[in-house]
């Protein structure tokens, strides 16, 4: 009656009997993401001496938002607490995150000086912390192993830390990192009017 162009809508992976449903209507899956969740009650191991963690500079942002947008495309985007446009660097960003009452902390992690990956804490208000990843596709696991744990014993102080990430993928780099899959959702969308 709205004239919608699509529905989508989210099922947990461990629900086979509703995914089967969905399929049955027509619905496609578009993605599939896992929740990350910090585990309070252990401590992350992980040390890579050779990763070097630091503020993120200026020039980090153009790699950033591309590895953002690759790991967050828009088609998910959409649904998450995430603004990309609102981490970018300069002082008419910071003077609307002052204005708005918003915080974020930006670290990046180097090998040899070159930039592997940056990791972006954001307050929520709900129960956890939200961690966005964007890490180059070629150091994927050892930039996570490089960021979560320091995020992790940053955060020591503060609530616990929730990474949305694509599913499948560096989840041995996760759980080594002090993390547990909190919840993997599957993202199907089907088209309406022949579109």
């Amino acid at each position: 009656h709205r004239k919608a162009i699509s529905v989508w809508l989210q099922v947990r992976d461990d629900n086979p009997h509703a995914k089967a449903l969905y399929d049955a209507l027509g619905f496609i899956e578009r993605a599939r993401r896992t929740s990350w969740h910090s585990n309070l009650q252990t401590d992350p191991k992980i040390i890579l001496p050779e990763i070097q963690i630091t503020q993120r500079g200026r020039k980090d942002w153009e790699k950033q938002k591309e590895w953002l947008e690759h790991c967050y495309p828009e088609e998910v985007r959409w649904n998450l607490p995430l603004n990309i446009n609102f981490f970018s660097p300069g002082l008419w960003q910071d003077l609307v995150r002052f204005l708005n009452n918003e915080q974020t902390r930006h670290w990046a992690a180097r090998d040899k000086n070159q930039l592997i990956g940056v990791l972006t804490w954001q307050p929520s208000r709900v129960t956890t912390d939200h961690l966005w990843l964007a890490v180059s596709p070629l150091d994927e696991e050892r930039a996570l192993k490089g960021l979560l744990p320091f995020a992790r014993n940053w955060a020591r102080t503060h609530r616990a830390l929730e990474v949305n990430y694509p599913a499948g993928k560096a989840e041995e780099a996760f759980l080594e990192c002090g993390f547990f899959a909190h919840v993997t959702l599957i993202w199907m969308e089907i088209r309406l009017n022949g579109t």
